[in-house]
């Protein structure tokens, strides 16, 4: 497996999945404003020894548009990464699939795979999108807990997206793993407070239940919080200003306009995904 063509076939995989994501409209280029936090911890989190980030939001909350930016980050600081769709996985095993990903057999090793010429310095960076769309998220969150502790040390760093409304939904791991998930993403929970809604303060509650479980993996989420005035302005104004398809997002007012005809509605905006729904209602 020499690096020369390994590194093909990761380029050749990402490409693929990136073409899907537009195809799809999932993501739509241009729009993405930047979500400095959220990118400083992924960021801060390559130079860790744990091999797991999970990222967590509500359905729409930007999730794939952050994935794709850290790609590029990553790829353009020389790091290699695969980039892969919960949705599109053959295996809840997370082995199977790199193998099949990259060509190699069921038996083969990460000695074969040539993963071994990656270090914590310079890991390989896997981004599974929507880790939840799988058919069994759960075997896939325990295959992948599993595989990252046989190979510690912070060579092999995976990435989870995970769609969650409450707390109860997130996968749960072992106390004795908690030395795999990245927990100083968990520092921003505690900013996040201030801006969450009475729904999002009961996720982020250690002592409701007493699940230790559950609580573990809650405390070292990363909460991608929502867009903020400025972010939803900057993506309002680059949607309505965008030409590379059919879709017309264009009201005849602005989001000035309508926050001060209906803050309260405007307040809604700040998931991503409402936003986009809401310039396509009321186009024109």
């Amino acid at each position: 497996f020499p690096v020369t063509i390994g590194k093909a076939i990761l380029n050749e995989n990402n490409e693929d999945t990136i073409q899907t994501l537009l195809s799809e409209k999932k993501v739509i280029k241009g729009v993405y404003q930047k979500r400095r936090d959220a990118e400083v911890a992924l960021r801060t989190w390559v130079d860790s020894s744990a091999g797991l980030f999970l990222l967590v939001s509500e359905a729409g909350g930007g999730k794939t548009n952050l994935l794709l930016e850290m790609n590029r980050q990553y790829t353009k600081n020389g790091l290699d990464t695969i980039l892969l769709r919960g949705n599109r996985f053959r295996t809840p095993d997370i082995w199977e699939e790199m193998c099949y990903r990259l060509n190699l057999t069921a038996e083969s090793s990460i000695v074969d795979a040539g993963f071994v010429m990656y270090d914590q310095k310079n890991p390989l960076m896997i981004l599974i999108d929507g880790a939840n769309e799988t058919s069994d998220p759960k075997a896939l969150f325990e295959s992948i807990i599993q595989f990252l502790h046989k190979h510690k040390g912070g060579h092999i760093k995976i990435i989870l997206s995970w769609r969650v409304s409450t707390k109860s939904e997130l996968p749960k791991a072992e106390e004795k793993y908690v030395s795999i998930v990245y927990g100083g993403a968990n520092v921003g929970n505690l900013e996040q407070l201030s801006d969450a809604d009475d729904g999002n303060l009961e996720q982020l509650s250690d002592a409701d239940d007493g699940n230790q479980d559950v609580n573990f993996i809650a405390r070292s989420c990363y909460w991608l919080k929502p867009l903020n005035k400025i972010e939803v302005e900057g993506a309002w104004n680059k949607y309505v200003s965008d030409n590379q398809n059919n879709v017309r997002r264009k009201p005849n007012f602005s989001y000035k306009d309508l926050t001060e005809y209906d803050r309260s509605l405007s307040n809604q905006l700040d998931n991503p995904f409402l936003l986009r729904l809401f310039l396509e209602l009321y186009n024109g």
